[in-house]
This record gives structure tokens, C-alpha cells and sequence, in this order.
């Protein structure tokens, strides 16, 4: 998998929209990159998919949030090429997990959530899975596997296969 290096900046008067699109973008950029290396993710189950993808990220993706001021969005091949050498937020972390799955042919929605009571735009961005109906949250910004952070408002990014 040769990177493209590309990244994408949002700055100055972006919007929880412009990261959300940026996310979505960086995803179907994604595609190729993303069939090469999924196989080694598979496995027996869905959630057991999930999980390798969490602990993946918590594993090899050092997290460290980016300022409010800057936003880069970073498709699969410069994640991978950047592995321990920098940090990734959740805009990553979504990205590479719903690229992954996306490969696997696995349904999933992103989903952006408000943990504030006053304030309704999002902050944070993850991936849900679904298995039958059920939903299994892949957030390696969480220190447990498929834990959902506490919200007070969320959202689904809409996002055309």
C-alpha cells in the first residue's frame, strides 16, 4: 500500500459539519487502502471484527486530541504510514474503523455526539456497528470495548455507500 499523503485541514470557521464531511470523505478515499489490509481484522464474528479494529487503535494509534483550531482529516494509507509516529483523534480512529468495516461489507453508521447539556454540537465522532439490530460501539477513545459515551445529544453522519 504506497500512501498518497494526503490530509486534509479544516481551520478557522469549520464546523462540526466540515469535520463530519471531512470524516465521510476520508473514508471513501479510503476504499482501496482499506481492502488491502482488512483481512487482517476478520474474524468469526462481527463484534469479534469490532473489537481487533479497537484494539487496533488503542494499541497502534497513540491518541492525543487535536486543538479546536485545526482539524486534519487523514485517509487510511497516511494512518497507516504514520503508525507510532504521531498522534490520532477521533476523527482518525473513525475514519479507520469505518474504512475497515466498510471493506468487510459490515453495516455501521458514524455517530457524533454533545456531552454537553447546553450546547448541541458535537464534539466527538465514533463508529457503530450493527449485528442483527444491535449495536456495537467501536470508540477507542474509550478505555473499554464497545463502551458509549455518556451524551446528552447524538447524531448519525449519513453516509452513501
Amino acid at each position: 500500500m504506497k500512501p498518497k499523503f494526503k490530509t486534509e485541514t479544516v481551520n478557522e470557521e469549520q464546523t462540526t459539519s466540515n469535520i463530519a464531511k471531512l470524516v465521510v470523505r476520508a473514508v471513501k478515499n479510503s476504499r482501496q487502502a482499506s481492502k488491502e489490509i482488512a483481512h487482517k481484522f476478520d474474524a468469526n464474528s462481527i463484534e469479534r471484527v469490532c473489537e481487533n479494529i479497537y484494539n487496533f487503535c488503542r494499541k497502534q494509534m497513540p491518541y492525543k486530541r487535536e486543538g479546536s483550531q485545526i482539524q486534519r482529516g487523514m485517509e487510511v494509507p497516511v494512518i497507516v504510514y504514520n503508525l507510532n509516529k504521531r498522534m490520532f483523534d477521533c476523527k482518525h480512529y473513525a475514519t479507520f474503523a469505518a474504512s475497515i468495516l466498510d471493506s468487510l461489507g459490515i453495516d455501521y453508521k458514524l455517530k457524533m455526539i454533545s456531552q454537553n447539556y447546553f450546547d448541541r454540537d458535537p464534539k466527538h465522532i465514533y463508529v457503530v456497528a450493527y449485528d442483527d439490530g444491535e449495536e456495537i460501539v467501536v470508540d477507542p477513545c474509550m478505555k473499554r470495548f464497545n463502551d458509549e459515551p455518556v451524551y446528552n445529544y447524538r447524531y448519525s453522519v449519513n453516509f452513501k455507500k
